[in-house]
C-alpha cells in the first residue's frame, strides 16, 4: 500500500490532484487508520493504462 505522497510523486501530480482522483473514483484507494492508501497494483494499472476520469 502506497501513500498519497508517493503516488503523486510517481505520477508527477500534486497530492491535491491525487485526492481529487480518489474522490472521483479514477484511483482506487482505501482508508487505513484514517489515511488514504493506494495499492501498488493500482499504481501499476495507472502507469500501464493511464487514468480514466469520469465527469
Amino acid at each position: 500500500m502506497l501513500s498519497v505522497d508517493k503516488v503523486a510523486t510517481e505520477l508527477s501530480l500534486s497530492t491535491r490532484s491525487v485526492y481529487r482522483l480518489i474522490k472521483k473514483g479514477a484511483i482506487k484507494a482505501k482508508r487505513v487508520g484514517g489515511v488514504w492508501r493506494i495499492p501498488r497494483s493500482e499504481l501499476d494499472r495507472i502507469e500501464k493504462r493511464g487514468l480514466e476520469v469520469k465527469g
